[in-house]
Formats: C-alpha cells, sequence, structure tokens
C-alpha cells in the first residue's frame, strides 16, 4: 500500500507499511518533503535535522542496481541520501539488527558498501543501538517543535549566553532570570532557549528528560556548548 499515489519530488517511490510500522512525511530543513516508513527512520530526521554539518538530505534518493556473487540481479532503494557541508555525500540506512542476519540483507548492505566506494561517497548504517533513545530521543522530539527560526530572538539569545557564562542554571531559574533582564515574556524566552537546544549552542548536562507533566524540567541543567 503506498502513502501517496505520486511520489514526493526527488524521491524514488512512496514510503510503505505492512500494517504493523508507522509512517510519515515532514517538511526538511531546506524545505524538502522528507518520507519515513518506521519510527527508526524518523529518530534518524531528528539527528540530520539537527546537524550543523548536514546542508541537504533526500528520503527514497535512487535505485541502486547490483548483481549478487551467483549472478543474480537486485535492485533496492537506500533510506537517505545526505549532502555535508565538505561536500561529501553519505547514503544512510536504517534497519534492525536482528534483521542484518538474513540473506536478502547481507547481501543489499554489501551492495550498498560496494556502491558508495566507487562513487566516493559514505555507507552509513543506524540500528536501534545507534539511534537515540530514553531521555536523549525524548528531549529530540519535544524540541523539534522549536526549530523554527522565528524562535530565534538575539537579545534573548545574547542574555542567555551571559548567564550561562559562568556557570550552568537549570531551566527554570534560566528562563525567570533572562526574562527579568530582557523584560521579555516567559514564553518568548523558553521558545528562544529550547531552539538554541536544538540548534546545539546549548546543552544538557547528563541524559534527563527536559519537561515532565508539560513543564520544563528543575533537574534539567544547561550549559553552554
Amino acid at each position: 500500500m503506498s502513502f501517496k499515489r505520486k511520489p514526493p519530488k526527488d524521491n524514488e517511490r512512496n514510503v510503505r507499511t505492512n500494517g504493523k510500522n508507522i509512517r510519515g512525511v515532514i517538511t526538511s530543513k531546506t524545505g524538502r518533503t522528507i518520507q519515513y516508513e518506521s519510527f527508526n527512520e524518523f529518530k534518524l530526521i531528528l539527528l540530520l535535522e539537527r546537524d550543523p554539518n548536514v546542508i541537504d538530505y533526500c528520503s527514497q534518493p535512487e535505485k541502486f542496481d547490483f548483481i549478487d556473487w551467483t549472478g543474480k540481479h537486485h535492485t533496492y532503494i537506500p533510506d537517505f541520501k545526505v549532502w555535508k557541508k565538505d561536500g561529501s555525500i553519505e547514503i544512510h540506512e536504517v534497519t534492525l539488527e536482528k534483521r542484518r542476519v538474513r540473506e536478502n540483507m547481507i547481501i543489499r548492505e554489501k551492495a550498498g558498501r560496494d556502491i558508495c566506494k566507487k562513487r566516493g561517497w559514505k555507507f552509513v548504517l543506524h540500528t536501534e543501538k545507534t539511534l537515540p533513545s530514553g531521555a536523549k530521543l525524548a528531549n529530540f522530539s519535544s524540541l523539534y517543535g522549536f526549530k523554527a527560526t522565528a524562535y530565534y530572538v538575539e537579545v534573548i539569545a545574547v542574555a542567555v549566553k551571559k548567564y550561562l557564562t559562568n556557570s550552568p542554571l537549570n531551566i527554570p531559574t534560566l528562563i525567570t532570570q533572562v526574562s527579568f533582564y530582557t523584560e521579555a515574556p516567559e514564553t518568548i524566552v523558553s521558545g528562544c532557549v529550547f531552539h538554541m537546544l536544538w540548534q546545539g549552542s546549548l546543552g544538557i548536562i547528563s541524559d534527563t528528560l527536559l519537561f515532565i507533566d508539560g513543564y520544563p524540567n528543575p533537574k534539567s541543567i544547561i550549559t553552554l556548548n
């Protein structure tokens, strides 16, 4: 069953469902329509969106044709193609550890690596063991809603960095102090802080949840990166 009758621009095919996996689309930081057909693929999208070294990426980018060691012809479409700031190109595949031992997956992974090597690209494989989980995943998912640059306010960002220069602060204290200093509403300050966390200019000390029951967690300590 296809997700749409026609795949998005630059996507070789639509994402599919077997009735058990989740699927969906997002708009990337460059305005592309990006498809995913598993929660693990969505986790990778969060990483690609946050990575400042990733200038662009595309889902279901092209069809790889190859011949296996028995002479049999195969095709498969990798999950993502990624363009980096240094000019390099990467193919990213997402799978489960238990699937890697299957013969068809062994053949496909080898073909992906061989094709990338010939093109001067890098092949990157992700599994549930390498993708974010726990508090880190929960935080990335929460911060995704603050990725828009509209949340960034320069005068607030400067004040946030000023207050964090000498020592880390927990989220409620940081928001309250910056709001008082800039005379900006706490909702505006918190939006800017969460956007900076999404960008990576701010960091969290230890893997603690940013939010508990929808409110900033006082145990989450924020620092400059």
